[in-house]
């Protein structure tokens, strides 16, 4: 231990601190201002990460000073890339209507781009700011001027609904809940969790939002815990 603090003098971290495994998952998931006084008391946190390249749902047990982990998912089917391919294939679906063929726009990398960038801006639109439809402009597909697509929320709902990106993350949270309890409480019946954290790119979408509300203020759970 004293080594390991030397060597990070050496290398410059002159007010390097060496933290627990419970302090180090609060500080990565932005938890630790409401846990660092409440270390003492037992909890059970559920972090529904979504990042770009997949998404995870994980429940952390701190009791005092130790932390264990009943249960971890993850999955590729509920991610930032998803997002953006389901809100891609929307936009190239309005571009043919307009007479722009697919396998044009797959043959042009600028206008891929184009269609890339827009949509990376536009999916939190459509999912966290509640708007009904979105206009994407695309450069590249004329010369003379950007193509104009209205994507509506009815359309992404519809497309999210065929790739089952939030029924994938659903089930997650449902077994993350029933596990943790068959694990902990030798079957007894489901109870829930004290905080749920949603950390990631796409993990405040209002869909996510309102699906974890939901499981939370069911009658099947005693303790229904907190969404930060």
């Amino acid at each position: 231990m004293a080594l390991l603090c030397r060597l990070l003098k050496l290398a410059a971290f002159q007010d390097a601190e060496l933290v627990f495994d419970i302090e180090a998952i609060a500080l990565q998931y932005g938890f630790y201002n409401s846990l660092r006084d409440a270390f003492s008391q037992e909890q059970y946190v559920m972090f529904v990460d979504v990042g770009y390249s997949h998404g995870s749902v994980f429940c952390a047990h701190f009791d005092g000073s130790d932390v264990t982990f009943p249960f971890c998912c993850v999955t590729e089917s509920c991610s930032g890339r998803v997002f953006d391919q389901i809100l891609t294939e929307i936009v190239e679906t309005e571009l043919e209507k307009q007479g722009v063929p697919r396998a044009w726009i797959h043959g042009n990398p600028r206008v891929k781009s184009s269609i890339r960038s827009s949509c990376e801006k536009s999916k939190c639109i459509l999912s966290s700011e509640g708007a009904e439809r979105v206009t994407i402009q695309v450069r590249g597909v004329r010369s003379d001027c950007e193509v104009s697509v209205e994507v509506t929320r009815d359309a992404w709902n519809r497309q999210c609904a065929k790739y089952r990106v939030f029924e994938v993350l659903q089930t997650m949270c449902e077994k993350c809940l029933f596990v943790r309890v068959c694990w902990w409480c030798h079957g007894q019946e489901v109870d829930g969790v004290d905080c749920v954290i949603l950390e990631g790119s796409s993990a405040r979408y209002n869909t996510i939002r309102a699906m974890i509300e939901g499981l939370l203020s069911s009658e099947r759970y005693g303790r229904h815990g907190v969404l930060k």
